[in-house]
């Protein structure tokens, strides 16, 4: 079955509806702190000391974080029907 673009977007709305309170943290500290940017301005491990919590579960979340969102965004940005 494809759904309209516009069904899309709302994909997209629901994955980040679905982030978890700490999910949605680990993402606004990546995005603060420049995890994404080019070149990185910090890493996993600083991050994880920000929230208040190891390494592998600052990355669990993160994981978690891109598999919700980045898949229906994804769609939306290439114009692709799903």
């Amino acid at each position: 079955m494809t759904r309209p673009l516009a069904t899309v977007g709302g994909l997209v709305h629901g994955a980040i509806d679905e982030l978890s309170r700490r999910q949605r943290q680990a993402l606004h500290l990546a995005v603060q702190y420049g995890y994404y940017d080019t070149p990185k301005r910090s890493d996993i491990a600083l991050l994880a000391k920000k929230m208040g919590v190891d390494e592998a579960t600052f990355s669990e979340h993160l994981r978690k974080v891109e598999s919700k969102v980045l898949p229906p965004l994804a769609l939306l940005l290439t114009g692709s029907r799903i």
